[in-house]
């Protein structure tokens, strides 16, 4: 089984960086609404299923390819949420609050989902796969949630490599022979 990763079209956000805590929250609130750049991709043409984020900047990524390919919409594959976790009017750069937000996730201190519920997202999501009779899927997610669903693909068997920070757009493959093989016989 190859299971194909795939962050969304880059988000064209031209709104300021320097944020106070109601500022970057409100950010937060837009930034799915915001204009993608659409790209060209070449896809393999052997998908036969794609899962796809819910999340609108997901989903128009989606509309952009393989109309005849099925597709499942989940909130499995959305984004761990980014909210600031104190009020405050002191302006920080976009990505110190993504840093602070990230090291509260890592270490279970957000109200909203945190590392453990992540983590048991990605190991649901990645067990149904398992259970599917398809060869190829292609996963439509983000950034962030990609590298913990990286995490649980390798824990299961999976082998491949994802950047640091994964690339708008970029087609991450990820293989399974053990399960190519036993999907390839549950055919014939």
């Amino acid at each position: 089984m190859t299971i194909y990763l795939l962050r969304h079209f880059k988000v064209q956000d031209n709104g300021d960086s320097w944020l106070n805590s109601k500022e970057f929250n409100r950010w937060v609130d837009t930034y799915d609404t915001l204009p993608l750049k659409m790209m060209n991709l070449d896809l393999p043409k052997e998908i036969d299923l794609i899962y796809c984020s819910t999340l609108s900047r997901a989903k128009r990524t989606r509309e952009e390819f393989l109309p005849e390919v099925e597709t499942i919409y989940t909130d499995k594959l959305m984004e761990v949420g980014s909210r600031v976790f104190f009020d405050t009017k002191i302006r920080l750069y976009k990505y110190a609050w993504f840093t602070m937000g990230s090291i509260m996730w890592y270490f279970n201190k957000l109200d909203g989902e945190n590392r453990v519920d992540s983590k048991r997202r990605a190991k649901e999501l990645v067990e149904e796969l398992k259970t599917l009779n398809k060869t190829d899927v292609l996963l439509i997610s983000h950034g962030f949630f990609m590298k913990v669903l990286v995490e649980e693909l390798i824990e299961q068997g999976f082998r491949g490599e994802i950047d640091s920070k994964p690339m708008n757009a970029k087609l991450y493959p990820f293989f399974n022979s053990e399960i190519l093989a036993t999907n390839l016989l549950a055919k014939f």
